[in-house]
C-alpha cells in the first residue's frame, strides 16, 4: 500500500508525497482496493466524488485489445458521453483513442471541448434539435436516425461534401417494442428513406441499443444474427450496401461480467467477424469505462440501529448516487469481513423518502459511528451527468491521476457560484 505522508495545495492540485515500495496492481479489483484506501486518507472535505485516472485507462486498453485482436475486425469504440460529463476524464478517454457516441448539442460540445476529433463521434438519439442535427452533419462520422422527420431536417441543413455515414435505428437484441427505432417493413422503409426522397447520401449503417448492465456477450452475439437479417432486407429494400454495424452500449462494468471483460469483448467481436464480414463494428461503452473508476469519499453523520436493522445516514446524496435499479453502487472502504460474517447495514441519505437507500446489504466487522470516513465504489456512471442541487449540493469532483496525484475536476467554489446563478442563493 502506498501510504500518505503529506498533502499540499499547490496550482490546482493535491501534490501528495506517497511511499512508492508498493508495486502497481494488475487487475481492477486490487486497485480499486489500494485506491479507496488512498481517498479515505487524502481526501480532506466529504462528499467527494473522485475518479481514477489509471481505471479509466485500463478499462479503455481491455475493449481496445480485445477487439483488435481480431484480425479480420474493424472496430470502432464510441464512449458514451451520458455516463459522464467531467471534462478530465472524458480527454483521458480521447487521449487513449476512444470517439464518443452524443445525443444532443451539448454532449457535442462536451466531446468537442474534451478533445475527441469530430472524425471520431457518433451521433445517435431521436427528436434532436436544429443545432444537434446541424453539428452532426458537420461533425460526425456516423449519424443515426429514429424517424423521417429528423432525417428530413437533416437533408435540409446538410452540404454535399464531407458528410457523415448515415443510418437507421432497428429494433434487435429481442427486447421490447420501445420508442426507438424504426420498423423494417418494406414499404415504410421506401417511403421514410427510400430513393424518391431527397437525401444527400444513401442509409449505409444500422444502429441498436438494447442493452441494461449485461454481464456476457450473448445477447450481442444474438442481436448481431438479428442485424445480419436486417442489413439483408434494408440492402435489397434501399439498393444500398450495409457498411457500418453500431450495437450500441448497455455493458456492466468489469468486475461485474460473468466472464473475463476481455473475453466478452472479444466474443462480440469474433460474432460481428462471422455474421457480418467486412463490415464496421461500433460499440458505445460508457459505464464499462468509467463506472468502477469513480469513487465517493463520504463522512457518517449518524446511526441508527432497531429491530436488527442499522441504517447509517452519511453526508453523500441520493442527488448524486441517483437510485435506481441499474445503479449498484458499493461499500468499498473499510474492506467487509474476509468470512463473510460481520454486521449488515444499509448506507442511506437523510432525504425523507424510505427507497432513497445508496448501499442495501453491505457488511461491515463493526458498526461505523459519526464522524468515520466510507469511501463507495463504481460511483463513476451517470453521476456528474445525472448530478443535481436537489437537497443537497452538487459535491465537487476530484482526478486521481496515476502518479498519485490529486486534480481538481470541478471545484466546490465552481459548484456554489453555479448554485448561485441557478436558484439565486
Amino acid at each position: 500500500m502506498r501510504l500518505l505522508e503529506r498533502s499540499i495545495w499547490k496550482n490546482g492540485r493535491y501534490w501528495m508525497s506517497l511511499n512508492k515500495r508498493r508495486s502497481p496492481p494488475t487487475r481492477s479489483a486490487s486497485l480499486e482496493q489500494a485506491t479507496a484506501r488512498q481517498l479515505s486518507e487524502c481526501v480532506e472535505h466529504t462528499p467527494t466524488l473522485v475518479y481514477s485516472e489509471e481505471i479509466v485507462a485500463q478499462n479503455c486498453t481491455t475493449v481496445q485489445r480485445a477487439l483488435q485482436s481480431i484480425s479480420s475486425l474493424d472496430a470502432e469504440v464510441a464512449f458514451a458521453v451520458k455516463a459522464c460529463y467531467s471534462l478530465p476524464v472524458l480527454r483521458i478517454i480521447a487521449d487513449r483513442g476512444l470517439g464518443a457516441e452524443v445525443i444532443s448539442e451539448l454532449e457535442f460540445r462536451l466531446a468537442r471541448g474534451a478533445g475527441f476529433s469530430d472524425g471520431r463521434i457518433v451521433c445517435n438519439g431521436a427528436g434532436r434539435s436544429d443545432a444537434c442535427l446541424s453539428l452532426a452533419a458537420k461533425c460526425s462520422w456516423l449519424t443515426t436516425f429514429d424517424s423521417p422527420a429528423d432525417f428530413d431536417r437533416f437533408c435540409s441543413m446538410a452540404s454535399d461534401h464531407d458528410l457523415p455515414k448515415l443510418g437507421i435505428r432497428v429494433p434487435a437484441g429481442r427486447c421490447r417494442p420501445t420508442k426507438l427505432g424504426v420498423s423494417l417493413n418494406p414499404t415504410t422503409l421506401r417511403a421514410w428513406f427510400g430513393t424518391t426522397r431527397h437525401k444527400p447520401a444513401p442509409i449505409v449503417a444500422l444502429h441498436t441499443h438494447f442493452g441494461d448492465r449485461e454481464v456476457s456477450a450473448a445477447r450481442y452475439i444474438a442481436a448481431l444474427r438479428e442485424m445480419r437479417r436486417a442489413a439483408n432486407v434494408v440492402e435489397r429494400t434501399l439498393g444500398t450496401t450495409i457498411a457500418a454495424v453500431d450495437i450500441g452500449g448497455g455493458i456492466c462494468e468489469s468486475g461485474e461480467a460473468s466472464v473475463d471483460a476481455y473475453d466478452l469483448f472479444r466474443g462480440i467481436g469474433r460474432a460481428c467477424a462471422q455474421y457480418l464480414p467486412g463490415v464496421k463494428l461500433v460499440l458505445e461503452p460508457g459505464r464499462f469505462i468509467v463506472g468502477d473508476a469513480g469513487f465517493l469519499a463520504t463522512t457518517v453523520l449518524d446511526v441508527k440501529v432497531r429491530a436488527g436493522r442499522v441504517d447509517v445516514i452519511v453526508d453523500a446524496g441520493t442527488n448524486l448516487l441517483i437510485p435506481v435499479a441499474s445503479a449498484k453502487y458499493r461499500l468499498v472502504f473499510p474492506p467487509g469481513p474476509a468470512n463473510g460474517e460481520g454486521v449488515r447495514l444499509d448506507v442511506v441519505d437523510g432525504i425523507t423518502n424510505p427507497r432513497n437507500v445508496i448501499v442495501r446489504g453491505a457488511y461491515l466487522s463493526t458498526i461505523p459511528g459519526r464522524g468515520d470516513r466510507l469511501v463507495l465504489g463504481s460511483c463513476g456512471a451517470y453521476t456528474t451527468s445525472m448530478a443535481s442541487f436537489w437537497v443537497y449540493d452538487v459535491p465537487p469532483v476530484l482526478l486521481y491521476r496515476s502518479d498519485g496525484h490529486l486534480e481538481v475536476a470541478l471545484s466546490r467554489r465552481r459548484l456554489l457560484r453555479a448554485r448561485r446563478l441557478l436558484l439565486g442563493v
